[in-house]
């Protein structure tokens, strides 16, 4: 049985407590529809046009209210809803066993919520129960059982503790090569993400030859012009650009876009990742305007498909202001 008691391998997953913030002194809030004095009498079109205005500025601003509201649900719904997951989990265990699939899967939704709100160690103490029970049921080289080690790493980098966190990457991604072969997709996920980890960590020298074989084993499992297989090319160039290989970055990622454009067209997410990228290295090589013609058109692209307020297109915003300030 693997050796996964406290203090033996420090793994906790992620979460940090939001903090509350507070304003008590009474000021014109943003979201309040402000008076409109008109400066003349208006006649009565007028008058119904300007009231129709205000009403439309009033849905708006509801809107935006709402959607933040739902975005950070109260503390108390959040304590309410950690509460019945652990009543769930406690008559799961009692009716089902430990070792039940459903009683661990309701267990590891359990531990993500108490990440999301920060409760690390109750995270850390349920996730390491619930690989020793897969361990004990499953075997430690099972694939679930690895796939539940895969879940600490994110509590270890949580803790500052990238280190022991590359390294449990390191044991899970040689088991499943051992396991399950080379090519095992579980096996190239574990490539794929300890190549993110690299490049979070601004180790690009690391991050390439794991990005590479992710785009080769792609290549010939889904094909060279499959999605996947071209957001790992993707990769690849993004890491020629921060090793300052900007020409080697181009002709890689003019490749894969024309592969792209080819298959998917010009109105397709892939295609927009290649461009975008396009855009980052044309702005490293200096031709600032090149740059920002490409990131426009990634901007246009999910303005016109998911509309201005959705995360990829104020992502896309966020780069071309970048591009502009650069």
């Amino acid at each position: 049985m693997m050796n996964l008691q406290a203090g033996a391998n420090p793994f906790i997953e992620p979460g940090q407590p939001h903090a509350a913030q507070s304003d008590n002194a009474r000021s014109p809030s943003p979201e309040e529809t402000p008076d409109i004095t008109p400066l003349c009498k208006l006649t009565a079109a007028e008058a119904e046009h300007d009231y129709q205005k205000q009403l439309t500025l009033l849905a708006e601003q509801t809107a935006h209210h709402d959607a933040h509201r739902a975005s950070e649900p109260p503390l108390e719904q959040q304590t309410q809803q950690i509460r019945l997951l652990e009543l769930q989990v406690e008559r799961q265990r009692e009716a089902l066993g430990d070792s039940d699939p459903e009683a661990l899967g309701t267990s590891h939704e359990l531990c993500l919520e108490y990440q999301f709100n920060g409760q690390s160690e109750k995270a850390e103490e349920l996730q390491r129960r619930i690989i020793d029970t897969r361990s004990r049921h499953l075997g430690e080289s099972h694939p679930d059982t690895l796939r539940s080690l895969l879940y600490l790493t994110p509590i270890l980098y949580a803790k500052g503790e990238e280190e022991a966190a590359d390294q449990l990457q390191l044991y899970v991604l040689a088991t499943r090569e051992r396991v399950l072969g080379q090519s095992h997709a579980d096996t190239i996920e574990s490539v794929e993400q300890l190549a993110v980890t690299y490049e979070n960590e601004k180790q690009w020298d690391e991050a390439l030859p794991l990005y590479t074989r992710v785009q080769e084993v792609n290549s010939v499992t889904y094909g060279p012009d499959h999605c996947s297989t071209l957001e790992a090319s993707c990769a690849v160039a993004r890491m020629h650009r921060f090793r300052g290989h900007l020409q080697e970055a181009w002709r890689f990622q003019d490749a894969t876009y024309q592969i792209s454009m080819g298959k998917y067209g010009p109105d397709d997410d892939c295609t927009q990742v290649c461009v975008a990228e396009l855009a980052q290295i044309a702005n490293a090589q200096g031709n600032k305007e090149k740059a920002r013609k490409l990131q426009q058109r990634v901007v246009n692209y999910y303005v016109a498909k998911l509309g201005r307020d959705h995360p990829w297109t104020m992502e896309a915003f966020e780069d071309m202001d970048k591009l502009r300030s650069s």
